[in-house]
């Protein structure tokens, strides 16, 4: 057999150990030699005596509730079971006695130890949980400012005298929020579904690009959880018409308006966007796949 170096105990009645914990166990040991999975205790613990008297309460914040895996050195954990004369509850026990520093890293409140029938329905509801992958992605968009275009955001119209330049509608807000959506999914960024050298899609409503994109994500098995995004620009004024754009979105991307998130906000006569030059966009989306 190879060299022996760590050992790790796991108590076979906690059934919803995760591979996070793990990573930390093993982390932990290599610079201690000897930790133990733990959380700190959440309610207030008494020291019942004869007759269940309360003879102490002890002070919560020192307290933690120990779990496993328990990990340790080979040798150090080998030298504690020869050097045991006793029955210990635990292999943490086993080696502090036998004068090693033993540490705490944090495990999980989920780890739960099967002890009773309440513990026993508290695991399997844990266990039947489907598992839930979440993806965050960002995106950022910025357009130019030009005479004789409309001045498209969200889908929405501004009264504005110049509008964004762009193959299509130059909606930078909708084309940040894509970039966000796909950037989550691992599916690239808008320029690849929908290259500018496309003739067909010369002057399309962003929003038809969004429905678009939430097909792309469908493929994946993607759902959209939310969307956040920031426009800067120091005129127009868009906080007005907010309310619309978050409508536009919402419904193209088929989620409630409550999912969507718009701002507006001004960089104070700063860069492009205070010079009045162009229109900058920044966009975050968090999708999850069941």
């Amino acid at each position: 057999m190879g060299e022996r170096r760590w050992v790790a105990v796991h108590d076979g009645a906690r059934p919803c150990v995760s591979g996070d914990v793990l990573e930390r166990a093993l982390a932990e040991v290599r610079g201690t030699g000897a930790a133990i999975a733990a959380v700190p205790v959440k309610d207030t613990i008494k020291v019942v005596g004869e007759e269940r008297v309360i003879s102490d309460t002890p002070d919560r914040a020192t307290l933690w509730a120990a779990q496993t895996p328990q990990v340790f050195d080979y040798q150090i954990l080998l030298d504690a079971h020869r050097a045991a004369g006793v029955e210990y509850t635990d292999d943490a026990a086993m080696v502090e006695a036998a004068g090693h520093r033993v540490t705490v890293f944090w495990g999980d409140y989920h780890n739960l130890k099967v002890t009773t029938p309440e513990d026993l329905d508290m695991v399997s509801l844990l266990l039947a949980r489907p598992a839930v992958e979440y993806r965050v992605g960002n995106g950022a968009d910025a357009h130019a400012l030009a005479a004789g275009r409309a001045l498209v955001l969200g889908g929405v119209t501004v009264p504005h005298p110049a509008g964004l330049a762009g193959h299509s509608d130059g909606d930078a807000l909708s084309h940040a929020v894509i970039d966000a959506l796909l950037g989550a999914a691992g599916c690239g960024d808008i320029g690849t579904h929908f290259p500018p050298e496309d003739p067909s899609l010369a002057g399309i409503s962003s929003l038809l690009l969004l429905e678009r994109t939430v097909g792309v994500l469908a493929e994946g098995g993607w759902c959209i959880a939310n969307v956040d995004a920031t426009m800067l620009a120091q005129r127009p004024r868009l906080s007005p018409h907010v309310p619309l754009m978050r409508r536009n979105i919402a419904t193209a991307l088929s989620v409630e308006q409550s999912q969507v998130s718009v701002k507006a906000t001004t960089t104070d006569y700063l860069g492009f966007t205070g010079r009045e030059e162009g229109i900058a966009v920044v966009a975050v989306a968090l999708l999850y796949r069941p």
